[in-house]
């Protein structure tokens, strides 16, 4: 019981954070750090509300699901196929990643979102560990994955006013 709790509690924050993160990420980039006008950049701010929107939805899906294991099973896989579909064009049409940390951060979203999907065909406990928490661990990751990114973004020196289009 006490495992359960704790993992329905975990899901509970993560989706909780997750949303809000989402929704503070849209004002940030309706209020100008976002430059919407570039398709590139378009394209990877989306990558970026991904990594919020999928967990929230994975974690909303394993509390909604109770005790249910086929639930949140569903959900997950259905999260980790539209992040692998997302990020595996992502990352092909970004081979020329300026550095090594892009490039590395490039390619863990696929990996985490392959985890994601194979965690959730784990028949039963394995160290010790129930198959809802194992996949906490790995959602977890690709949540960390997003608040790299959404650092990176704040880390960019910003656009000047002045060469902006009106």
């Amino acid at each position: 019981m006490g495992d359960t709790q704790t993992a329905f509690s975990f899901y509970q924050t993560l989706a909780s954070i997750s949303f809000t993160l989402l929704g503070l990420w849209f004002v940030v980039l309706g209020i100008g750090r976002g430059d919407w006008g570039s398709p590139a950049r378009h394209r990877e701010r989306l990558h970026v509300a991904l990594f919020f929107f999928l967990p929230g939805t994975m974690g909303l899906a394993s509390v909604l699901g109770g005790t249910n294991p086929l639930a949140w099973r569903v959900v997950f896989v259905l999260g980790a196929v539209i992040g692998l579909v997302e990020s595996v064009p992502f990352l092909i049409g970004h081979q020329g990643l300026p550095g090594t940390v892009e490039r590395v951060l490039g390619v863990l979203a696929p990996l985490l979102y392959l985890l994601v999907a194979l965690a959730a065909f784990v028949p039963g406990p394995r160290a010790g560990l129930a198959p809802l928490q194992i996949e906490g661990f790995v959602i977890a990751a690709v949540f960390l994955l997003g608040l790299t990114h959404l650092w990176r973004a704040f880390a960019e020196t910003p656009v000047a006013v002045s060469s902006r289009p009106r």
